[in-house]
């Protein structure tokens, strides 16, 4: 089942055209990470998915037109985390940042309370319930910001940069965190500069204004001369493997597995 669908979605701030006939989908239960340089569209993009901003175009959730969806079933279905947990959080603890939605929601306290917990113990953040949250390490707000969104349970999660200034203990832990979230049933799209994170995708797609590419992580990545022209890199690991005249990985898994055939 598709759970996400856009088809000639355009945007223009003023008389800035931002996205031009975008048009792909996403299928429930995969990760598309989302590539492409600064002044991309990436966040305007995702702002249009939660309905933030209203281009011309289509998008669907689940096979149904996101102008039929009432203002509380937007948000149970699609997520947004942002780029700076800042932007996310105000509240004066974790507990109470966490609450914050679903108290708009309307739920009643003890759902609230038990939701809460819920996520607590799955981001692991029991220990910091009660804290300010701007006294959080950056890796600490960045869990909490998407804890909060997920307290919501949306079908579909959307991140931009995740990954964006975590050292990389904190990087690890968020990607296994995403990970973990997509084998439990969520659909998650990523925006990223972070090209090492699409590896962990079903899918790439090159958005730079409008859509230049979607298709698997290897065949996307592998395309040095496409992601050049668009402002990209390769990940490190791809650009070894094709120098060493391999095909590139799918996946750091798929990476390991290539690379044991090729010393043994």
């Amino acid at each position: 089942m598709l759970a996400l669908e856009v088809s000639n979605l355009n945007f223009s701030y003023e008389d800035k055209r931002v996205l031009e006939d975008v048009t792909f989908d996403v299928r429930e239960g995969e990760i598309l990470t989302v590539i492409g340089p600064n002044g991309a569209g990436k966040t305007t993009l995702f702002l249009n998915l939660t309905g933030v901003l209203k281009g011309e175009g289509v998008i669907r959730l689940f096979g149904r037109s996101i102008d039929d969806f009432d203002r509380r079933e937007l948000v149970e279905t699609i997520g947004m985390v942002f780029q700076n947990p800042d932007d996310q959080l105000f509240m004066p603890t974790v507990f109470d940042d966490l609450s914050f939605g679903l108290i708009n929601l309307g739920l009643d306290k003890d759902e609230i309370v038990d939701r809460v917990n819920w996520v607590l113990s799955k981001f692991r953040l029991e220990e910091i319930r009660d804290q300010y949250p701007h006294h959080l390490s950056f890796g600490e707000k960045k869990k909490v910001a998407i804890a909060s969104v997920v307290c919501m349970k949306p079908r579909i999660l959307l991140l931009d940069e995740p990954t964006a200034n975590l050292d990389p203990i904190s990087r690890r832990d968020l990607i296994e965190t995403i990970l973990k979230l997509v084998d439990e049933g969520m659909t998650i799209v990523i925006a990223t500069h972070d090209v090492d994170l699409a590896l962990y995708s079903n899918r790439v797609m090159i958005l730079n204004g409008r859509v230049i590419d979607i298709g698997e992580p290897d065949e996307i990545l592998s395309d040095l001369d496409k992601l050049k022209k668009n402002g990209l890199d390769a990940p490190q690991i791809v650009k070894l493997f094709l120098s060493l005249g391999l095909q590139a990985p799918r996946s750091f898994d798929d990476a390991v597995k290539i690379l044991k055939r090729f010393l043994s």
